[in-house]
């Protein structure tokens, strides 16, 4: 199991916390710093490259990044179901993802 690195993307959330919810998105480079957070891969089984992460651990994750920004944690935690969702696809859903 890895473990999520949150802090990274915390500081880039906090940075632009009023940014994002004057914007009402997230600004350039949040992608980049959640899929380097782990957040993409965290459930994903190992066959496909995953990290099979506990909820727990994830649900930790998107609270600390929460307080640095309440919508950065949120598309976080959409990064991890989803993620997890896909992995439930059939096999060519899975390498076409």
């Amino acid at each position: 199991m890895t473990a999520l690195t949150v802090a990274p993307a915390a500081a880039l959330a906090r940075t632009r916390a009023a940014e994002t919810e004057r914007a009402r998105k997230l600004s350039p480079g949040f992608a980049d710093s959640l899929t380097a957070a782990g957040f993409a891969r965290h459930f994903v089984p190992k066959p496909w490259g995953g990290d099979v992460g506990p909820f727990a651990e994830a649900a930790e994750a998107a609270a600390e990044l929460s307080e640095a920004c309440a919508a950065t944690a949120w598309c976080a935690a959409l990064y991890a179901a989803h993620a997890r969702l896909a992995a439930h696809l059939p096999g060519q859903g899975r390498r076409d993802l």
